[in-house]
């Protein structure tokens, strides 16, 4: 559910700064904790599992 979708991508942008300064990276992480989060039922909390499979498909394109 929508239920904690941002705190999600928030809390995954905070984790990954400690890591990395590279902003591609940063959105990849966070819009992939906030999907996560929206596609698991209910208030539950994500797999890493479930992370993983929505980062490997997410790719980051310069709007012009």
């Amino acid at each position: 559910s929508k239920v904690g979708a941002g705190d999600s991508m928030v809390a995954a942008f905070a984790v990954n700064l400690e890591k990395t300064d590279d902003l591609e990276e940063l959105l990849r992480c966070s819009v992939s904790a906030g999907t996560a989060a929206v596609t698991t039922r209910g208030t539950n909390l994500f797999t890493k599992d479930k992370y993983d499979e929505i980062y490997k498909q997410i790719t980051v394109q310069e709007l012009k």
